[in-house]
């Protein structure tokens, strides 16, 4: 999350001078990647209703409550001058979610895109008979999500579920591949190829670029390769990081990844017009901290809260 605070400090993130194009080029897959990871098949007591019913009140309850609770000064303002017409528009705009989220709540479709790959791996999880069958149904959506980017590039659908096809490969690679992933063994290996991947774009010999939000994913290969070895080795770091450097204020951190993500470019903006323009630094700084000690201080302190916006 850290990661995607940094890459929304800079304005230009398609030039590969800057360090937001690099940090494109894995970090929504290692989310997806993680989520994978830490996803649990049912149990002998749980049907596959009752766990979209969970998954759907973990999601969409801190969903809804973001974009509603960041639309209302906006709204207010609307209303006041009497815009029906465009209070109209927002309101649609945020029910139909994805790409016409364009407001300070324009990450949010991550949420929406994470919460139908979750589903998608549930429902190939439960009914496909084998692995091979698993594997080739997540298979099948990975191409079905580049034949969208290929040839209907425009087309958006609610809720960012047309990248939902796209992310459940990354979600399924964590599942099937947890231990492979976290290891010390394969560390030094991906490390070392994901620096070569780093130098090749750097120099444009390898011309790639990754982004999820835009439907930018149109080379079959290298979209899933180029995520995977980074974020193996960034896993593995982390790893290694366990228990020294910070480690417990990361832990801490990672608590609240949600609010984050919602808030800070709100919290950012808020500041600037208070203190005037900063550089990209405080906006990291600000983006990151605000939203953690607001979700860390005020939402866990109140149960309502806290189910409304953390979850």
């Amino acid at each position: 999350m850290i990661l995607v605070v940094i890459g929304h400090s800079g304005k230009n993130h398609y030039e590969v001078t800057t360090i937001g194009y690099y940090i494109y080029q894995f970090h929504m897959p290692a989310f997806f990647i993680i989520s994978g990871i830490l996803y649990k098949p049912l149990k002998d007591d749980e049907t596959v209703l009752s766990r979209i019913i969970k998954i759907s009140k973990r999601f969409l309850i801190p969903y809804f409550c973001y974009i509603f609770a960041l639309s209302i000064p906006d709204w207010f303002q609307m209303l006041q001058s009497h815009a029906w017409n465009s209070f109209a528009e927002s309101l649609l705009n945020l029910l139909y979610g994805g790409r016409h989220l364009a407001g300070y709540d324009g990450d949010l479709w991550f949420i929406t895109s994470l919460f139908f790959a979750e589903i998608l791996f549930l429902l190939i999880d439960s009914f496909a008979h084998n692995v091979k069958n698993k594997i080739l149904l997540v298979f099948l959506c990975y191409m079905i999500a580049h034949i969208h980017a290929w040839y209907f590039h425009d087309a958006i659908f609610p809720w960012s579920l047309e990248i939902s096809f796209f992310a459940v490969a990354f979600y399924a690679f964590g599942f099937y591949c947890k231990k492979i992933i976290i290891n010390k063994d394969v560390f030094p290996c991906t490390t070392i190829l994901s620096i070569i991947t780093l130098i090749l774009l750097r120099l444009k010999i390898q011309v790639f670029m990754l982004e999820l939000w835009a439907h930018y994913y149109t080379n079959f290969y290298l979209d899933f390769i180029i995520p995977v070895i980074i974020s193996i080795s960034l896993f593995n770091l982390c790893k290694l990081m366990e228990g020294k450097f910070l480690s417990k204020f990361f832990a801490d951190l990672g608590k609240y990844t949600f609010a984050i993500l919602a808030l800070h470019i709100y919290v950012n903006m808020l500041f600037s017009s208070v203190i005037g323009p900063y550089g990209s630094i405080c906006f990291i700084v600000v983006g990151v901290l605000a939203p953690y000690l607001i979700a860390k201080f005020i939402f866990k302190r109140f149960r309502l809260l806290k189910m409304l916006f953390i979850g």
